[in-house]
């Protein structure tokens, strides 16, 4: 074999591995990642919108709380209370205002449809896991442990501490900052329920559970995710 061939038999090998390696759980990863941007950037826009409809629209901006419902209401053209305090804008202003609120909604409508698209990965990747979880814990998780595969090996007292390695490592350094109970599994709807006395207990069982579906998922064992979902629930009460 020539020196050329060779060459050109290991381009095309590396070429072939290089296209397997493109993996479900790293496309989640990304997708996640590009979600957690989003959310910065709608709240940036957002706060900038507040901001810019302030003067013209001041009860309507103090009104409504909720960032994309009140981005949509501009978008649609908001209608200035008359009889309110708020300065009229020309027209030319109105629809630079108008058209920047269209861009902001679009943005949050590019969020809502990666979420769902995370979502369909994660009911193929690790859905047991994400019966469990829900789909933005457990995409929370896959990106802190980087790949499914090392996500799936870890120990549940590393996933209980997935995200909070600050906390952590403060702790170590020094003792007199206690050491976190959780990380992102904090955001599950059985830790924002429960007692701040009782978060450490219901942490660590709801590991224990998610390590073992993880476990399940990796090796397409029977589906249990339902199941120990409604034994979490009816444990703690939820």
């Amino acid at each position: 074999m020539t020196h050329t061939a060779l060459r050109e038999m290991c381009f095309s090998r590396t070429r072939d591995q290089l296209r397997v390696s493109l993996s479900l759980d790293l496309l989640a990863v990304q997708a996640m990642s590009a979600v957690d941007d989003l959310t910065k950037i709608t709240n940036l826009l957002s706060k900038r919108m507040r901001e810019w409809a302030d003067a013209s629209h001041p009860e309507l901006v103090r009104k409504i709380s909720d960032n994309e419902q009140l981005v949509a209401i501009f978008a649609d053209g908001a209608r200035r209370d008359e009889t309110g305090v708020g300065a009229p804008l020309a027209a030319a202003d109105d629809e630079s205002l108008r058209l920047f609120a269209k861009t902001v909604l679009a943005l949050f409508e590019e969020r809502r449809r990666l979420l769902a698209y995370i979502e369909g990965i994660l009911k193929e990747l690790m859905p047991n896991a994400r019966e469990i979880c829900g789909t933005p814990v457990a995409a929370g998780l896959l990106v802190a442990a980087g790949s499914f595969a090392r996500l799936s090996q870890l120990p549940s007292s590393t996933i209980q501490l997935l995200g909070a390695e600050t906390a952590l490592f403060r702790h170590l350094k020094n003792k007199k900052h206690r050491p976190p109970k959780h990380g992102l599994i904090f955001n599950h709807p059985l830790l924002q329920s429960s007692r701040k006395e009782l978060r450490g207990k219901v942490a660590r069982t709801l590991a224990d559970k998610i390590t073992i579906a993880l476990k399940v998922d990796r090796f397409k064992g029977e589906p249990c995710g339902e199941r120990m979902r409604q034994e979490l629930e009816r444990r703690f009460a939820v």
